[in-house]
């Protein structure tokens, strides 16, 4: 083997359509997910709106579903960036490869 030839994978097994085509499914889950969050909580939002839920119980039950749509919504807008950089990245470390003249 020349140590002076830059060596690498016989192969890349992942293509910039693929990537565009991954990026692209993790954008309709995330569109898919909040729509879901939206679905589910609204009805109650309203319900606790109007004044449906009085009471302590019913209190603490409107403080705790609040809680968990934002904190559903923030962890799953993070988790989503985080693979969405990912792609990002290695799309790029592909196109600097692209850009090697060997």
């Amino acid at each position: 083997m020349n140590s002076g030839v830059l060596a690498g994978p016989a192969k890349i097994k992942i293509s910039d359509e693929q990537l565009t085509e991954m990026l692209s499914t993790y954008q309709s889950l995330h569109d898919e997910v909040q729509s879901m969050l939206t679905d589910f909580f609204q009805p109650l939002e309203s319900l606790e709106g109007e004044g449906a839920f009085t009471g302590e119980a019913a209190q603490a039950f409107t403080e705790y579903c609040t809680l968990l749509r934002s904190y559903l919504e923030a962890r799953y807008d993070l988790s989503f960036e985080e693979v969405k950089l990912t792609i990002e990245q290695f799309h790029k470390a592909l196109s600097e490869i692209d850009q090697l003249d060997i």
